[in-house]
């Protein structure tokens, strides 16, 4: 059995208790990572990659995902589907959670761009020491 760990976001409506894959703004996007640092990036911009609305709660999760026998040409639906049936048995681990706020707000915006201040200062760092 071929397991991968995995890092998706989760997703609870306001007034709702049902956890459900978060759904991308790009079609062909996914809510699953295979990295953690991916994972805590769908997270904390959940708001402009996913449909949310202000007060629903996000959450990071990671399970193991059992992808032994997917199709290969089916591999993304079936990947999704499994995901979800994760989170359908309650075998996901919930690693994070915070309320939604609204995808045009200023607090918001002001995350993304200390976000790529901070990841422009890093590139420099490394840059300097090669």
């Amino acid at each position: 059995m071929k397991e991968l760990d995995c890092y998706f976001v989760g997703h609870i409506t306001s007034g709702s208790d049902e956890i459900k894959l978060a759904e991308p703004v790009r079609p062909h996007n996914m809510a699953v990572s295979f990295t953690e640092s991916l994972g805590e990036f769908f997270f904390n911009f959940a708001e402009k990659h996913f449909h949310c609305e202000k007060g629903d709660e996000i959450l990071l999760m990671s399970a193991s995902v059992d992808c032994s026998d997917l199709d290969e040409s089916e591999f993304v639906d079936g990947f999704k589907q499994r995901t979800e049936a994760c989170l359908e048995q309650k075998s996901g681990e919930i690693i994070k959670r915070r309320i939604a706020i609204a995808s045009d707000s200023t607090e918001l915006s002001a995350r993304v761009r200390m976000d790529l201040y901070e990841k422009h200062r890093l590139i420099m760092q490394q840059a300097e020491v090669a």
